[in-house]
């Protein structure tokens, strides 16, 4: 809920594209991207206006029109290393995610030591 929505990264609000009239204001200061969904729905005309709308991305699960796009925003507010072309030095983690990683290592080699 509200709570898990504070400390989110990216706020994810989606809606039937036909249900949207403009980008809903957001009560939240956390970043968000707006989703429609079900835009093989829309009319040519409608189809046309969403995509000048800044913060919204149209979607449709059963043509896939806008996944790309999609994938695209999300990177580029998630992993913005990825936008700028860092990532050939190695993805992003968090120091939690690392010591997992050493964690598993280790496990994995001991048992290889037998």
């Amino acid at each position: 809920g509200e709570a898990a929505a504070a400390s989110a990264d990216l706020i994810l609000d989606l809606f039937p594209a036909a249900e949207l009239g403009e980008v809903p204001a957001s009560s939240s200061d956390r970043p968000r991207l707006v989703v429609g969904t079900k835009a093989d729905l829309l009319t040519a005309t409608a189809a046309a206006v969403f995509p000048q709308q800044p913060g919204l991305v149209l979607t449709s699960a059963k043509t896939g029109l806008g996944i790309s796009r999609l994938i695209e925003a999300l990177i580029a507010r998630l992993v913005p290393e990825a936008a700028d072309g860092l990532l050939d030095r190695g993805v992003p983690v968090t120091p939690e995610q690392l010591d997992q990683v050493r964690r598993r290592q280790q496990r994995l080699a001991t048992l290889a030591a037998g």
